[in-house]
Order: structure tokens, then sequence, then C-alpha cells
């Protein structure tokens, strides 16, 4: 929430220094915005696969441990 208010915070500090580049700045804002989204909603899904991976190998032995990490 906080990465889109900057984003859009920018988009509209931008446009009432140079209002002629309104059109070109809020492709970038919407650019920027689905970049932050995208991130947003990427991070917590690699969190969640990583926890899934630990938590299916604790029962493991080390030797298969080793051999699947190298």
């Amino acid at each position: 929430a906080i990465g889109i208010g900057n984003v859009f915070s920018s988009l509209i500090h931008s446009v009432a220094r140079n209002p002629s580049l309104a059109k070109q700045s809020f492709g970038y804002a919407i650019l920027g915005f689905a970049l932050t989204e995208a991130i947003a909603s990427f991070a917590p899904m690699m969190a969640f696969l990583i926890s899934f991976v630990f938590r299916s190998q604790k029962g493991a032995s080390k030797s298969y441990l080793r051999s699947s990490i190298f």
C-alpha cells in the first residue's frame, strides 16, 4: 500500500509541476503500479513456497538433504 501510494503521489506532483506531460506520466504511473503489485504478490508466494519446501524436508535424513541441496 505504501509503494502504490508513493507511485500515485509522485504522479500528482509531476502533473502539478508540468501538466503537459500528464498522459505520459499516467502511463508511467500505471506501469509503476503494476510492478509494485507484482512484487507485492510475488513475495508472499515465494515465502509460502520456501516454507513448504523446508517443511517437507524436515523429516528427511541428513544424507537426503545434502544430496538435494548440492
